[in-house]
This record gives C-alpha cells, sequence and structure tokens, in this order.
C-alpha cells in the first residue's frame, strides 16, 4: 500500500515538474497554428497592444461610448452594421481600429514590454483579423477583448 501511494505520488510530481517546464518553455497557446502574439499579454487578458484597442478605436471612431457600442453588439449587430447607421465607412471603420492597435504595439515597444518584431507580428495578425472582427456579430468581436468604461 505505501509503494503504491508513493508510486502515485512521484508519477504525480513529475507530471507536475513536465508541466511547469512546458509553461515556462511557451506558456499556454503557443502550439501548432496558434497566432504569433499567443501566451504574451502585460496583463492575462490579451496580447499586449491588441486588448481593447480595436473596440475603444472603433467606438471613438463611431461617435459612441463603449457602453453603447457594447450594447449594440450585444444584440447582435456587426461593426459594420454600427458604421453604416452612424453614417461612417467600414473602411474609415477599419482603418481607425488599426490605427488604435498601432498605437498601443507602439507604446508597448517604447515601455520595453514587447519588441518591435513582436509589435510587428501582432499588427499583421489583426490585419489579417480585421474583416472577421468587423463583421462578427458576437460580443465585443471575435475574442479581441473588449472592455467597458475605459
Amino acid at each position: 500500500m505505501i509503494r503504491k501511494t508513493l508510486v502515485v505520488v512521484a508519477v504525480a510530481a513529475l507530471v507536475g515538474v513536465g508541466a511547469g517546464s512546458a509553461l515556462a518553455a511557451g506558456g499556454p497557446g503557443k502550439g501548432a497554428g496558434a497566432p504569433s502574439w499567443a501566451g504574451t499579454n502585460c496583463n492575462g487578458a490579451g496580447p499586449v497592444g491588441v486588448q481593447g484597442a480595436p473596440m475603444a478605436a472603433a467606438a471613438t471612431y463611431l461617435g459612441l461610448n463603449q457602453t453603447e457600442l457594447r450594447t449594440q453588439k450585444a444584440a447582435g449587430k456587426t461593426l459594420a452594421q454600427i458604421a453604416v447607421a452612424q453614417g461612417k465607412t467600414v473602411a474609415g471603420l477599419k482603418a481607425a481600429m488599426i490605427a488604435g492597435v498601432e498605437k498601443n504595439l507602439d507604446a508597448a515597444v517604447a515601455a520595453g514590454r514587447i519588441t518591435a518584431a513582436q509589435a510587428a507580428d501582432r499588427l499583421a495578425d489583426m490585419q489579417d483579423r480585421i474583416d472577421a472582427l468587423v463583421n462578427a456579430t458576437a460580443p465585443g468581436g471575435m475574442g479581441f477583448g473588449f472592455r467597458g468604461g475605459r
């Protein structure tokens, strides 16, 4: 009985050490197909420079506060639909969102939180995903994060 307990404890310890090493080596979200910024963030909420920036910039461009924008998104509207209803262009909306991300990335590079190469990768990823974000009906849009009140 003691031998079985020791074996179980030893296996559990090895699994724990292996998991800790895996997290230290790359962290969660570093698997095949993960975006270049996966697993790297400043506050655990999203990638540095991207978290909240697209939606905050969208709200500003559309002349809405973030609560109003979130309410319309929760009602099932896409950002593209909201832009048209506000008399704005979808192209202008995309440009504003990219500019918001770029501004945050520049600040993150200047603060030393990420490298210029990481910033370039995150900006490219955002540019690749902008159409999906603008046309998504999910509240906040495609998992880029949306925090009201800022």
